[in-house]
């Protein structure tokens, strides 16, 4: 006589298998002989019944069941994006940008003082460009970089208000989703990857 098994998850959860074995087939690892689990809702292996879990029970079993957990996905593809910029360069260098972004604003503007104007030339004699040219290499990549910042800024904390808001591990992963799939509308508008 053959024997119904179906398959459970990490949390004894049903998996959606379905397979019958025969009666000296050995049962495999992660599957169970049992009376069908219910029709409806979330089923759990309870050891001699399945047990219909609330969604408050289901949800401690979701990729995200504080908010913690999903601030810190969320961070994750966010740093992973900006990092495509960043990690090219230098830690120092990278946290003189500001500096030197408005040292060049200066430049171009003829407004600058004479360490901006210091700053600026000592990159353009390495480089051979004019104090000029340098100024403005350097303005045009500042503004496309705050650009992405600005973007980035406003997608984490639309996302975190969201998150926030949401009351399920499901509704967390959901706010997720979609804010990976503007993150990768972000990123492809100025060239990047998520």
């Amino acid at each position: 006589m053959m024997r119904t098994i179906y398959s459970l998850d990490e949390n004894r959860l049903f998996s959606g298998g379905v397979k019958e074995i025969g009666p000296k087939e050995g049962v495999p690892r992660g599957w169970i002989v049992a009376d069908a689990p219910p029709p409806e809702g979330a089923a759990q292996w309870a050891g001699r019944a399945w047990r219909v879990l609330s969604a408050a029970e289901l949800d401690r079993f979701g990729p995200y069941q504080d908010l913690a957990s999903a601030r810190g996905a969320m961070l994750g593809f966010i740093n992973a994006l900006t990092a495509q910029i960043t990690a090219q360069y230098p830690a120092a260098e990278v946290s003189a940008w500001p500096a030197k972004a408005e040292a060049a604003r200066a430049v171009v503007a003829m407004t600058a003082r004479q360490d901006q104007r210091n700053m600026i030339q000592a990159e353009a004699d390495l480089l051979g460009e004019s104090l000029g040219d340098q100024a403005a290499a350097i303005v045009a990549k500042a503004q496309t970089f705050e650009a992405i910042v600005a973007q980035v800024s406003g997608l984490r904390q639309a996302v975190d208000a969201a998150l926030v808001a949401a009351e399920t591990s499901a509704d967390r992963a959901a706010v997720l989703a979609s804010a990976q799939a503007q993150a990768a509308d972000l990123a492809a508008a100025f060239g990047l990857a998520v």
